[in-house]
């Protein structure tokens, strides 16, 4: 992967556009983001009820899976899963990477504008996260979710797009307006969990160059990986221990930590039926210990050097 997706980049993106409408039960507000290039990147933001919002809920990224042009899922493959981690005291966002589900260009020209080429994964690192990470933000400092305990469930390709914004996230250093690291406020490092469902490789990315340096023990991201067992998926099993290995950490304390688990079905089949179900608890049930559980507190994250 060129080297400007694995090094801190600071980017000022556009907000969500259309106006934030009542939350109902566990409806989402559909929302637009503009990224800093101006292309429009749709969302869905899941969180209990006003009122019923604790600033301490982790925060869930669901990214579909940006296998290129032609792939017609949107973030709304997602609806039953969001539903399930909300009941489950988590806030959620899923997202259209762009030129995938609804996030393309409605011109003249725009077939020729919504070809997805290997340059636009970059741009979903350094431009699409970017936006949403400062839209999850805008929910910290209004007391909804906890940024501190974000964790990122990604499909297909979009799985090392997200380990990409997560080693750039964790490269942040925090604001200078104390004298101790503890003490400062943070710009980044919220990362703290990441999956990863029927991975592919993403054209233009170091798999190795991305994934070693963001599994060293000391930053204690967790990750998990699935994938599907069958004989006709052969090549997916392989990308999955092969993604595996580069994250793996030998000793039976980080068991939890890093995991990777086998299942006879497809990637929309994690999602859906039997096999969803399984899913939705064990991904639950993980996520709580890896990020529900962090002894990490809000805290607000405008600096007194922004003031």
């Amino acid at each position: 992967m060129k080297a400007r997706c694995v090094c801190l980049v600071v980017l000022i993106v556009g907000v969500w556009t259309v106006p934030r409408s009542p939350v109902h039960g566990q409806e989402p507000e559909n929302l637009i983001l503009t990224a800093a290039d101006r292309w429009p990147i749709h969302i869905s933001y899941y969180n209990a009820p006003a009122g019923r919002r604790s600033r301490e809920w982790p925060v869930v990224v669901l990214i579909t899976a940006a296998n290129g042009s032609g792939d017609s899922l949107t973030r709304r493959v997602w609806d039953d899963l969001a539903r399930h981690l909300v009941t489950n005291r988590f806030a959620v966002v899923s997202v259209d990477l762009r030129k995938h589900g609804d996030s393309l260009l409605e011109d003249g020209k725009s077939r020729k504008r919504n070809r997805v080429r290997n340059a636009d994964y970059q741009d979903m690192v350094l431009l699409d996260m970017e936006a949403v990470k400062k839209f999850l933000l805008e929910r910290h400092e209004a007391q909804e979710l906890n940024i501190r305990k974000t964790g990122l469930v990604a499909s297909g390709a979009s799985g090392l797009v997200a380990a990409a914004f997560a080693l750039n996230d964790w490269n942040r250093p925090p604001w200078p307006d104390a004298p101790t690291p503890a003490e400062r406020t943070p710009r980044g490092q919220d990362v703290r969990a990441i999956v990863m469902i029927s991975p592919r490789m993403t054209p233009g990315f170091s798999a190795a160059g991305i994934l070693k340096p963001l599994a060293r023990p000391e930053w204690k991201v967790a990750f998990r990986i699935y994938h599907s067992s069958r004989e006709q998926s052969r090549e997916e099993a392989r990308t999955a221990r092969r993604l595996y290995r580069l994250v793996d950490l030998r000793g039976e304390e980080y068991d939890d930590l890093r995991s990777i688990v086998a299942r006879p079905a497809s990637a929309e089949q994690f999602l859906n039926g039997p096999t969803g179900t399984f899913f939705r608890q064990d991904l639950t049930a993980w996520l709580r210990r890896n990020l529900d559980e962090l002894q990490d507190p809000w805290r607000s994250r405008v600096s007194p050097l922004q003031r």
